[in-house]
């Protein structure tokens, strides 16, 4: 800069110029304008620095947090492929017994053994696997069919227990269970198109469907007082039907 006395070479930080002496008005502001600058810089250094370590305090927990996630969500996934591969051996291993499963179950089907019908196709897993689509409504009818009996017996050992228990669920409370099981082997007759083409009503498993109803109807008759008549048509009833038809024979049968 040039000194606005002399027109000489000026520094902006002279006070005073080296040639004529005269004071440099500029030297002072500017030496105002750095120390602000100093002090906003310093200012501003000490708010980054501290944002700095509230940011990586942030950051570290998040991070934490991420691990963490991250941790579970593998563990899920190992556990999910776990159960995967299980079941893909499982179903298998079913598989490459089909014949042996179906001579199985067929066997028991001709002996009209509702419950061993659903132990052996729950223990060999065969309610879960594809290769068995055909045993379907039979699996359903039999799987109820052996709630339906748990019931059965649990209304028994009522009667013949004299002495006071405590039982989990009232005798209501089974007649309607009762009722519901009943339900579900009805519709086991007619689970739609997808069921027919399956193969789940050929002659051999429509008896079977059948005889079950049929065994149900009896046994509603024999240990509940519904009427054989009324029984008979147990099978073609809705559920609320089934269920009052019950309370009503069954609570008619205590009065007496």
């Amino acid at each position: 800069m040039k000194c606005p006395y002399c027109n000489n070479n000026l520094n902006i930080e002279d006070k005073y110029c080296p040639y004529c002496g005269k004071e440099n008005k500029f030297a002072k502001e500017h030496q105002e304008s750095m120390e602000h600058y100093e002090a906003d810089y310093t200012a501003t250094k000490q708010d980054v620095i501290a944002e700095t370590k509230r940011f990586q305090t942030k950051t570290i927990r998040i991070t934490i947090l991420a691990v963490m996630a991250a941790i579970a969500a593998g563990f899920f996934i190992l556990a999910m492929s776990a159960d995967d591969i299980s079941y893909s051996r499982r179903e298998k291993a079913v598989i490459a017994k089909s014949a042996h499963h179906k001579a199985a179950i067929n066997a028991l089907m001709e002996d009209r053994d509702y419950l061993a019908v659903n132990e052996y196709m729950d223990a060999n897993h065969i309610s879960y696997s594809d290769g068995f689509d055909e045993y379907y409504a039979v699996e359903q009818a039999s799987s109820y069919y052996s709630y339906f009996y748990g019931n059965i017996l649990q209304i028994l050992s009522r009667r013949l227990d004299d002495q006071e228990k405590t039982y989990y669920a009232s005798e209501e409370e089974l007649l309607t269970e009762i009722g519901k099981d009943i339900a579900k082997i009805n519709e086991a007759r007619d689970l739609g198109e997808w069921c027919e083409e399956k193969g789940c009503y050929t002659p051999e498993k429509t008896a079977y469907l059948e005889d079950l109803q049929n065994q149900v109807a009896v046994l509603v008759s024999a240990y509940l007082n519904v009427p054989l008549e009324d029984a008979a048509q147990i099978s073609s009833m809705s559920e609320a039907r089934i269920i009052v038809l019950l309370e009503e024979n069954y609570n008619g049968e205590k009065e007496d």
